[in-house]
């Protein structure tokens, strides 16, 4: 099976980058590097023969105007309307616009639209269509997520290391969204006053720990600076029995991601990245939802590790 790769978490610029290399692949190594024009667009430019677009057998040939459309929401779609709808400020009706006054003062014969949106089949001939049409040229094709995944040489995701960006295991992350969002409703009224935890949770040598699964001491400090005042509140309400479906919640996440990291483990150098990884994702996976609780998802993963739910205890 083809990777698919997470194109929402890479920069514009990098977007542009990774269209670029793409291109020189299918097209030859005379793709240029996306500029700013005279007109505020950014295009990139290449002339002569593809070398194997649309095929091998019938390329394309002249000269070539590549676009690339790059958005964060992992959600989005060609079919939206504010980017193939009718309406003049649609991201199409603006380039249409744009490309029309554009191949008035110099002229091409080939479109490339490549974006990291979903295209589903029937938008795509429709897109498509409207634009040939309205530019008057023939070659026109919009490349979407799902096309653009399989230009993705290995050679192409090592050198923007785009596997980092791909989450090595899956779980259930509503559980622990559920967990967060009850949690952060609640937290106020949660009251702390057993002596015993509270020099539990300031006494404990993680020393050990940290060595074992390879945390870096600067990123321990940053879990104690950040998180450390909240694990008792925490602890508090996940033991709390008016709880019980968030603690099972809390129990079946960490049991996955124990799992999940135990195997995967080789995958990252450091127990930073694999903490931080996991935040990503949780975040990513409903980032709408989540936003406002960034730094909510940070502290329950911290409080994962410092009580051995996840990592090596020895």
């Amino acid at each position: 099976m083809k990777q698919s790769f997470p194109y929402e978490k890479v920069y514009w610029q990098e977007f542009e980058d990774i269209v670029i290399k793409v291109c020189q692949d299918i097209l030859g190594v005379g793709a240029k590097k996306f500029s700013d024009g005279r007109d505020g667009g950014r295009d990139s430019r290449f002339s002569g023969m593809a070398e194997k677009f649309p095929s091998a057998s019938s390329p394309w040939n002249g000269k070539w105007i590549i676009q690339a459309k790059h958005t964060e929401d992992i959600n989005s779609s060609c079919s939206d309307s504010d980017f193939s709808g009718e309406i003049k400020s649609s991201i199409i009706s603006k380039e249409i616009e744009r490309l029309k006054k554009l191949k008035d003062d110099d002229p091409f014969e080939n479109y490339l639209l490549f974006t990291n949106r979903k295209l589903p089949a029937d938008k795509d001939h429709k897109i498509a269509t409207r634009i040939r049409s309205e530019l008057g040229i023939s070659n026109v094709e919009i490349i979407g997520k799902e096309l653009l995944d399989t230009y993705i040489t290995t050679e192409i995701a090592t050198k923007f290391d785009l596997d980092k960006y791909v989450l090595p295991f899956r779980i259930f992350e509503k559980d622990i969204q559920d967990v967060i969002t009850i949690f952060h409703g609640k937290q106020d009224n949660i009251k702390i006053d057993n002596l015993k935890q509270i020099i539990k949770f300031k006494y404990l040598d993680k020393q050990e720990k940290n060595k074992i699964n390879n945390l870096s001491e600067t990123y321990f400090k940053h879990i104690q600076s950040h998180s450390l005042q909240h694990f008792l509140k925490i602890e508090t309400f996940l033991k709390d029995s008016k709880n019980r479906k968030y603690a099972q919640y809390y129990e079946n996440t960490v049991s996955d991601l124990q799992s999940k990291i135990i195997v995967k483990r080789s995958d990252f150098s450091t127990f930073d990245l694999i903490i931080e990884f996991i935040v990503d994702f949780i975040l990513k996976s409903d980032i709408e939802k989540l936003k406002d609780y960034r730094k909510l998802i940070r502290v329950f993963i911290h409080f994962m590790y410092w009580q051995c739910d996840i990592g090596e205890k020895e």
